[in-house]
Formats: C-alpha cells, sequence, structure tokens
C-alpha cells in the first residue's frame, strides 16, 4: 500500500530509500565502511563469561553495533528523528563501554546499580494497588526478590551518563553530539516536532509535514558515521583486531573530509539542508 495509506509502514518506501542512498551516497558508502569494520570486530570477540568486564564489554559493543545498524535502516527511511534518537543510546553505550575500556571496575559498578534498579522496580510494583491487576503470588514473588536483594544496592549511586562520559574521557562528546542530540531528537521538544511543519521561504509555518523526504539526512548519517568511528576506535584496541586499523585510518580521512563539508551546507538551524 501506499505512504498516504501506512505510513513509514509502508513497502512503498523502496523508491525513497533508493532515492535517498542515491542523493547521499558518499555518507551511506561511509557508512557501509564502518560496518564492516565494526563487524570484523563482532568476529574478533573472545567471550570470557568469567570475565565479567571483558564479557559486559562484548556485550556493549554489540548494542552499540545494533543501534549503529539500526540508525541506518531508519535514516535511509527519511525517518531521521528517529535516528538521531536511536544514534543517541549509541553515543550512550559508547560512553560506557570506554569507561569500561578505562577501568574495568566500571563493571562491579554496573553491576550494582542494576540489583538497585530491580530492588526499585520490585518494590515500586508491590505496592500498587490492587486494582493494578498484579495476584497475590505474584505480589509474594516480589517480596521475596525484595527481601533476597537485601540491603544491596541501598546506597548506590546512579553512574549517570555524562558521569560515564567523563570518565571515557568523551566528555566533550557528550557536550555537543549527545546534548543536541537530546534536544533536537530524542525528547519531544519544539525543535524534534518541527521536523513536522512545513514552512515558506520566509520560515512561516504554511502547514503539517508527513513525508519520507527528510531534509536532514546528511546531517543524520554524520552524527551516525561520529557513533561508528568512535565505537570502531574503542573496539579495535578493546577486542586487538589486527587487520582494521588500516581501514580505519582511510575512513577516518574521509570522515573529517566529510564533516566539513556537512558543516559548510548547514542552515542557521544546525540541520543541513542538503
Amino acid at each position: 500500500m501506499s505512504f498516504e495509506a501506512e505510513g513509514f509502514l509502508s513497502t512503498d518506501l523502496t523508491g525513497w530509500i533508493d532515492r535517498h542512498r542515491t542523493k547521499h551516497s558518499t555518507w551511506f558508502s561511509l557508512a557501509g565502511d564502518l560496518n564492516l569494520v565494526l563487524q570484523s570486530c563482532v568476529r574478533s570477540m573472545m567471550i570470557q563469561s568469567d570475565d565479567n568486564a571483558s564479557f559486559v564489554a562484548s556485550l556493549l559493543f554489540m548494542r552499540g553495533l545494533s543501534g549503529f545498524q539500526g540508525s541506518i535502516i531508519l535514516a535511509e527511511r527519511g525517518m531521521t528523528l528517529e535516528a538521531r534518537t536511536l544514534a543517541r543510546a549509541c553515543f550512550e553505550t559508547l560512553f560506557y563501554l570506554a569507561a569500561l575500556q578505562k577501568d574495568p571496575s566500571f563493571v562491579d559498578e554496573m553491576i550494582a546499580e542494576d540489583a538497585a534498579q530491580r530492588k526499585k522496580i520490585a518494590r515500586a510494583l508491590a505496592e500498587l494497588p490492587d486494582s493494578a491487576g498484579l495476584d497475590a503470588a505474584r505480589i509474594d514473588r516480589l517480596r521475596t526478590f525484595i527481601l533476597e536483594v537485601g540491603t544491596s544496592g541501598e546506597n548506590v549511586k546512579a553512574i549517570g551518563i555524562e558521569s560515564a562520559a567523563k570518565r571515557a574521557g568523551l566528555h566533550e562528546i557528550y557536550n555537543t553530539y549527545y546534548r543536541g542530540l537530546s534536544n533536537d531528537s530524542a525528547h519531544p521538544s519544539l525543535p524534534a516536532m518541527n521536523r513536522h511543519t512545513d514552512l515558506d521561504p520566509n520560515g512561516e509555518v504554511i502547514g503539517l509535514k508527513w513525508t519520507p523526504g527528510a531534509q536532514d539526512i546528511s546531517d543524520t548519517l554524520s552524527v551516525i558515521c561520529t557513533t561508528g568511528v568512535y565505537l570502531a576506535a574503542v573496539a579495535l584496541e578493546l577486542f586487538g583486531v589486527k587487520e582494521a586499523p588500516v581501514q580505519l585510518e582511510a575512513i577516518w580521512e574521509t570522515y573529517k573530509r566529510l564533516i566539513d563539508e556537512v558543516e559548510l551546507l548547514a542552515g542557521p538551524e544546525g540541520i543541513s539542508n542538503t
């Protein structure tokens, strides 16, 4: 069915995907090259289930890679707001992975925070009113879990994304890319919702816009590729990948050139007009 009937679930988006990939071929090509490097890291990972830091690092990396790939799938369909929101999640994963790379004991904080969060959720569920629909058996299981956890995690301070970024040595990335994505995409802010407004040449709103023909695909791909570059740099060292560093050096040079072009083409709102 058509886009008018099914929106972004329409099978008619194939034409838009081809159009976007042709118009923004340099960025999609770079994203593809990055993906090959990142995939090579998956093949090089040695899973050590008895080493919490190594095991969690592998899980974090795969989360980051799937987010990277998912954001590209969204971008090629013109769903740039959603692609940028997912890219923001990739940065979160990057901060945690890089913090873990610098300090393997970071995993112990993650484990403690997880226990505290699960206990907090269990307590909130156990205190729901009867009208919430939880039967007595489930409430008993929740209360048993709370007792088993005991005081574990009660005094644990949440790690926080900014704290992880600082510990990863990536606070500058947090203050630029991550904060920007929070405001223009991930949160229901005015800049995020403005993607659904149709403007005349003077910037006046003349209607609503519901189309896969996004105007900020190059800028969005630049953000996605930024997550990929940093994720690859951390992973290559972390997992000891031998053959990919040379590829990443060439990718880095292309990335820097394309970033400069995006900045030259960016409009007054910081979103590419290409």
